[in-house]
């Protein structure tokens, strides 16, 4: 395994590996920058001196301090290892620290957990932790934050400095813009039918995020970080797509407007015999057995304020949708960043 890196991201695996680090590290890659996360170490690596040794060559140090991040010896013992590395060398380097739900003032000391630890141990970590409060960082609440956009601009400061000092080139693979190209004609555009609540600034985020680097458009209705105001046309928006992919999420039937966009997108399916016209849902913590038998959270009885026929319309529209081929989601098993690859 090469141990030549321009990344290192230190973090909480339980915390952070499936969303926010999983999510940064393909859009890194996707830059052409490389990146050190322990989950891609082969087997029988030894864990401790691969560590040190990705610290030491990387240029980049990426800090996401979670809740229970102070919990983890590992990670301790990597911020000692960073801040050790940025003292000691005249090598550009540069460590951004990214407070993951809490506040950059937070308290450094450790936890009750630590307290038999070594006390030069001990000491080492906290002056770890109080040097990264002196460095400016990165605030990300995942609550409000939309998780391409806010990483974007993650990505484009860790760009510029590996520019700046000649670490990585500063023009685009020729390759890559042919390949955006070449994408285009076929695709047309995505039409992304979801609950903001449930999935807009999470996996609509990043789906929307890889499908536009990769020079395809993507529609979402009512998407809060769309540069444009202009309101979408949405019956328009979705017979004028080539794919049409619907996150079937536990509050997806509270909305009216979602059941009705996929009465649209299945008449849209039955009425067209073109081979490029796909559906792709996507069972974001639900079962398709769920959403077939509308039983538990898709029981269409609690809709507020429908009819008979309203309810009947969206039933047959999602058991239609429920017998094709998709994508069964899981966000407390599956890394963010891969599975909206796969989509």
């Amino acid at each position: 395994m090469s141990t030549d890196y321009n990344v290192f991201i230190c973090h909480r695996g339980p915390d952070t590996k499936r969303n926010i680090v999983s999510v940064l590290k393909g859009m890194l890659d996707s830059e052409g920058i490389t990146c050190f996360v322990d989950f891609h170490m082969n087997e029988g690596t030894d864990v401790k001196p691969a560590i040190q040794k990705a610290i030491e060559s990387s240029s980049v140090h990426i800090v996401i301090l979670s809740t229970d991040f102070k919990s983890s010896s590992w990670c301790l013992d990597e911020v000692h290892k960073i801040i050790t590395v940025q003292n000691t060398t005249t090598k550009p380097r540069k460590v951004l620290p990214v407070y993951y739900d809490v506040e950059p003032s937070m308290d450094m000391n450790l936890p009750a957990s630590k307290r038999h630890t070594d006390h030069f141990q001990r000491k080492s970590w906290i002056e770890g932790l109080k040097a990264l409060q002196n460095l400016k960082g990165v605030e990300y609440k995942k609550e409000t934050a939309f998780d391409w956009e806010e990483l974007a601009n993650i990505v484009s400061e860790v760009k510029a400095f590996l520019i700046l000092h000649d670490i990585i080139p500063s023009h685009h693979d020729d390759k890559e813009s042919t390949r955006k190209n070449d994408l285009n004609p076929y695709y047309g555009s995505v039409f992304i039918c979801h609950n903001k609540m449930d999935t807009q600034r999470n996996a609509v985020s990043v789906l929307r995020g890889i499908l536009g680097s990769r020079g395809i458009k993507c529609l979402v209705v009512d998407y809060e970080k769309e540069q444009t105001q202009m309101k979408l046309d949405i019956d328009n928006a979705i017979r004028n797509s080539t794919v049409h992919v619907i996150f079937l999420s536990k509050r997806f039937v509270k909305s009216k407007q979602c059941l009705e966009e996929v009465v649209k997108i299945m008449n849209v399916h039955s009425s067209t015999t073109s081979s490029r016209v796909r559906i792709f849902p996507v069972f974001y913590d639900v079962a398709p057995s769920v959403v077939r038998y509308q039983s538990s959270a898709y029981d269409l009885s609690n809709v507020e304020e429908s009819t008979d026929e309203e309810r009947k319309r969206w039933a047959e529209a999602l058991n239609c949708l429920s017998h094709l081929k998709g994508f069964e989601y899981n966000t407390e098993t599956i890394a963010l960043q891969v599975s909206m690859e796969k989509t």
